[in-house]
């Protein structure tokens, strides 16, 4: 008992600075859909849709810039302080190039949303969030390269400070801009918003770089551009990259794409629930992080046993916190929902969904305790086929067989769907690592 404790503790003590950073993060959605949810339901639906759609390609760059937590991680480790200061300013102009490239969709906004097939007020309403919070992306990048430098040095309260800061300029600009008390800009308000609290973010982080003196042993002036620390970034990041891409597109967007099909209320309804879930989605996310590394570390050094230990501690950890959340939610749904919308159709839908959400955060933290399981072994192609192949038969044909022949399941059958592929995923993730695989023989 005391070992599991040991390593209970540990996981939590490397996890909390990610955990911490990540929960003020998804706030910032939290709050929008809180006052948009003052404004109608038109603006909530849109935010929905125009939200996920920013997520869809921020993530790939997102995904590339996990590789500067890990090149200067291994930088401090071997005591080559010098390097630490190019990897992430290789880091800033990859999230430059990215965020730019990013930004370029602007035109592209109109085609991309008439896809989802919603009533053209909606789409005037989605084109219009996703067109003024595009500039973000540049910022957003800018500030996560930063902020995982920081986590690699070991100095986390710096990532926290600057999330707490930007979290409070977003729910600060939130209240001005979108809700009739201030501005009543709506959905625009909302799309400024994330624009003026990811630049206040780029802005004190860049200065969390530069201007203290006692990181100069990092070099972090170091801003010429080089080739080899930016190929790794961007090589060695491509393949989280693209996972994350596809997870928000499978799970996410077509999740969307379907419920857009059963009008405004069920996507307000939608953006109520995946808000609420994804600031716990994201602690697993950094639990699971965290749990990479201690299980590489283990099978590195051929530790087989308490790498699979490690699987386990990290398996209990995360289904504690899903069945602690997800009942909370639950029990307290009547007190949480109705602050979220003033449409009683809203809140009498997103009531009788509620359930959905403790049973996802179940099933998603099996599904996260082994991605990131089999991450540290390095089986990375495997998990990405099979999570692509079973979302498109699940979710993709699936969800149009349930819009052409079960239409009036409308938002119930939506969600099922996505519980079950979910599930599914889970178990053979699973099943994968208990075939072992990815142990040395």
């Amino acid at each position: 008992m005391k070992v599991w404790q040991r390593r209970a503790g540990l996981i939590f003590a490397s996890s909390l600075p990610c955990c911490g950073m990540y929960v003020l993060l998804s706030l910032r959605s939290v709050s929008d859909v809180y006052f948009l949810g003052q404004v109608g339901v038109d603006p909530q639906a849109a935010f929905a849709t125009g939200f996920i759609m920013i997520l869809m390609f921020l993530s790939f760059g997102l995904g590339c810039l996990f590789q500067v937590n890990s090149l200067v991680s291994k930088c401090v480790g071997k005591r080559w302080f010098l390097r630490c200061g190019s990897i992430v300013w290789q880091g800033i102009w990859f999230s430059l190039i990215y965020g730019i490239a990013v930004i370029c969709c602007y035109f592209a906004a109109p085609f991309l949303f008439r896809l989802f097939g919603h009533d053209a007020n909606l789409q005037v309403l989605e084109v219009e969030y996703f067109q003024i919070a595009l500039p973000s992306a540049v910022f957003q990048l800018i500030s996560w390269t930063v902020m995982h430098f920081f986590i690699a040095i070991g100095r986390p309260r710096v990532p926290l400070i600057i999330a707490g800061l930007a979290l409070v300029v977003h729910v600060g600009c939130g209240y001005g801009l979108i809700t009739g008390n201030g501005l009543g800009m709506g959905v625009a308000g909302a799309a400024w918003s994330l624009v003026f609290s990811s630049a206040t973010m780029a802005v004190i982080a860049m200065a969390c770089l530069l201007v203290p003196r006692s990181l100069r042993k990092y070099h972090t002036s170091n801003f010429r551009p080089r080739r080899k620390p930016f190929r790794e970034i961007a090589r060695g990041g491509a393949p989280i990259g693209g996972r994350e891409f596809l997870e928000e597109f499978v799970w996410n967007v077509i999740l969307i794409w379907i419920i857009g099909h059963f009008g405004n209320v069920h996507l307000a309804a939608a953006a109520v629930l995946i808000s609420i879930q994804d600031v716990c989605i994201l602690m697993f996310d950094s639990f699971g992080t965290s749990s990479v590394a201690l299980i590489s570390k283990a099978i590195g050094s051929g530790k087989v046993r308490r790498a699979e230990n490690w699987m386990r501690v990290t398996w209990v950890i995360m289904n504690a916190i899903a069945l602690i959340c997800g009942l909370a939610f639950y029990l307290l749904r009547d007190w949480v929902i109705p602050l979220f919308s003033k449409s009683p159709e809203v809140v009498n839908l997103t009531l009788s969904l509620a359930f959905f959400v403790p049973i996802i955060l179940l099933f998603y933290a099996t599904y996260s305790t082994f991605d990131h399981a089999l991450a540290a072994t390095d089986d990375n192609s495997w998990p990405t086929i099979a999570n692509l192949v079973i979302s498109i038969l699940m979710l993709v044909i699936g969800g149009a067989i349930l819009v052409v022949y079960f239409f009036e399941s409308h938002s119930y059958g939506a969600w099922t769907l996505i519980t079950a592929n979910l599930a599914v995923i889970a178990i053979i993730f699973l099943g994968r690592w208990e075939n072992g695989a990815w142990k040395p023989t």
